[in-house]
């Protein structure tokens, strides 16, 4: 392990020893600190961190060294397959003989390991910790909260414009009850009080009516988009490694 950083340190020197090459191999300052960066996270043991730090050096400035370096970070995380494949990458970019012999060594452990003739000390091998993980999530959509939110509004809305026809049949047997008296020919007291509870009975119904219908049709909109509306990622290998994620709306 402590090999590495010599072979890092080396590769970047090297990429600028003569005004000969200084034109064709300059390595961006950039490129530098994420190389610095991955160094410093392998020292420490985060393995993820250094692994994402060469990746970006890599991009911009694709030495040799920073192959050998996920290679190792890979290793001892882990990922037997991705370091296998860094490995056969760094030896094909024909390094020094020395360094081709310790990354061959590594390369068949690794070997073994994707082969399962070898118990690693390190932890499980990332793509099996992700199908655990996969199985032990909840297979709940995160979209059914609004499907969910969506019927609970409906349901209060649906009640609401039960209490509204509810009054409102109050309010109509209360103007047939003030018609029938007017037309006996009753007045006073008695039939204002049954004109008043009508009035109030016909407002009643309006007001649940009203708050029915938006409740009914916006519980009515959350549900579809809930329901339809679904985010699907799909995740596509580029060439070289990493990968390109795309989002795409259903409806």
């Amino acid at each position: 392990m402590r090999s590495y950083p010599a072979i890092l340190v080396a590769a970047l020197a090297a990429a600028q020893p003569s005004a000969a090459r200084a034109d064709r191999l300059l390595v961006p300052p950039k490129a530098r600190a994420f190389a610095d960066a991955g160094r410093h996270a392998h020292e420490r043991g985060d393995y993820t961190a250094a692994i994402a730090a060469f990746k970006e050096a890599y991009v911009i400035a694709p030495a040799p060294a920073l192959l050998f370096n996920l290679a190792q970070a890979y290793r001892l995380r882990g990922d037997c397959d991705d370091a296998a494949l860094m490995y056969r990458r760094y030896l094909a970019s024909a390094p020094p003989a020395d360094e081709a012999a310790l990354a061959a060594a590594h390369l068949a452990t690794v070997e073994k390991c994707t082969s399962g003739h070898l118990a690693m000390r390190t932890p499980p091998p990332r793509a099996a910790t992700a199908v655990a993980s996969v199985h032990a999530a909840p297979a709940r959509p995160a979209h059914s909260h609004l499907r969910e939110l969506g019927i609970g509004i409906a349901a209060v809305g649906a009640a609401s414009l039960g209490v509204a026809i509810y009054e409102a049949g109050v309010a109509y047997q209360a103007s047939s009850d003030v018609e029938r008296a007017y037309a006996k020919g009753g007045h006073g007291r008695a039939i204002a009080e049954r004109d008043a509870e009508g009035r109030e009975a016909a407002t009643m119904a309006r007001i649940f009516g009203v708050a029915g219908v938006a409740a009914v049709a916006g519980g009515a909109a959350l549900y579809v988009l809930g329901k339809r509306a679904e985010r699907v990622p799909v995740v596509a290998p580029i060439p070289g490694g990493g990968a390109r994620v795309a989002v795409a709306w259903r409806f």
